[in-house]
C-alpha cells in the first residue's frame, strides 16, 4: 500500500486525519488524554497534523515529546504518537 500512496491520497488522508483528532478532541473532558497515532513516518501525517490542531484547539498541550519508530530501529513501517492534555 505504502507504494500507491499518490499526493491526492496523502491530501485525503491528511483530511480525515484532520477529522478524527477534532472528534478525538470533542469527546476528551477537561483534563483529559487525547493521543494521535499512525502508522507513517511522514511529517504531514504527523508532526504538521498536530501543529495545525492544536493552532485550531489551544486548549490542549503537549503532555510528553512525540514518540517516533523509524523502520530501521523497529523492523516495521514506522510509527508515530503525539501524547495531549486539555486543560482543565
Amino acid at each position: 500500500m505504502k507504494w500507491r500512496l499518490t499526493p491526492e491520497r496523502l491530501a485525503e488522508l491528511q483530511g480525515i486525519q484532520d477529522w478524527l483528532f477534532a472528534d478525538g478532541a470533542r469527546h476528551t473532558a477537561p483534563g483529559g488524554k487525547l493521543v494521535y497515532a499512525t502508522c507513517s513516518i511522514l511529517p504531514r501525517e504527523n508532526q504538521d497534523r498536530v501543529e495545525a490542531f492544536l493552532a485550531a484547539h489551544p486548549m490542549f498541550q503537549r503532555t510528553r515529546p512525540d514518540f517516533h519508530a523509524s523502520p530501521a530501529a523497529t523492523a516495521s513501517d514506522g510509527f508515530y504518537a503525539a501524547f495531549l492534555t486539555r486543560e482543565s
